[in-house]
């Protein structure tokens, strides 16, 4: 029988030598594959993970501010319609209020002006909520800066959310420069 040239090579030492490194190769791009289809399955289950809590971030802070409001106009009839609540309610009603404005402060980041700029809010609506209108306090003027800013906050929350969602994290230079741009157009502008 006439062998192809090739099939006389590959029966060769030479041919041998080339099937083994041609075997090894396969292995080690196999298990560099493997490593790399590892990393980056970790890399994506971690950013998932962040995501989701950063989702749950976001719905719990709204909840929380929405009923921070409720609980700031409450607070306000009662105190000053003698009628509206019971005095026990009425105390109940202050403690609610101080408790929400607790648990919202720990959503926030001193450090970070946005966030401070949120607590002002809310501590303006805090002493807005059990101060007469008649001083020059406005709670709903108050409420809607604060649903202004909030909704802008939140906004900014779910770009970042979207962006690490969509390419698996963002860099940090990015998030700084919104973050910036953000307080440039928004916290100036208000002051």
């Amino acid at each position: 029988m006439l062998q192809l040239p090739l099939v006389q090579f590959l029966r060769s030492d030479a041919g041998e030598i080339i099937k083994l490194i041609g075997i090894l190769s396969t292995v080690l791009i196999s298990i560099i594959v493997l490593i790399i289809t590892v990393k980056s399955f970790r890399s994506r289950t971690y950013t998932n993970q962040i995501t989701s809590l950063k989702a749950k971030y976001i719905e719990d802070l709204r909840q929380h501010l929405a009923e921070y409001l409720s609980l700031a106009l409450e607070c306000n009839k009662a105190i000053f319609n003698e009628k509206y609540r019971s005095m026990s309610e009425k105390h109940q009603l202050l403690k609610d209020l101080d408790h929400k404005y607790a648990l919202i402060t720990l959503f926030l980041n001193n450090r970070n002006p946005i966030d401070r700029k949120l607590y002002d809010y809310i501590q303006e609506i805090r002493l807005a909520a059990i101060t007469q209108k008649g001083n020059g306090w406005k709670i709903e003027d108050t409420i809607q800066q604060l649903v202004n800013y909030g909704q802008q906050v939140l906004l900014l929350e779910w770009k970042n959310l979207k962006k690490d969602a969509r390419y698996g994290s963002i860099r940090q230079y990015k998030i700084n420069n919104i973050k910036e741009d953000f307080v440039a157009s928004t916290i100036d502008n208000h002051n």
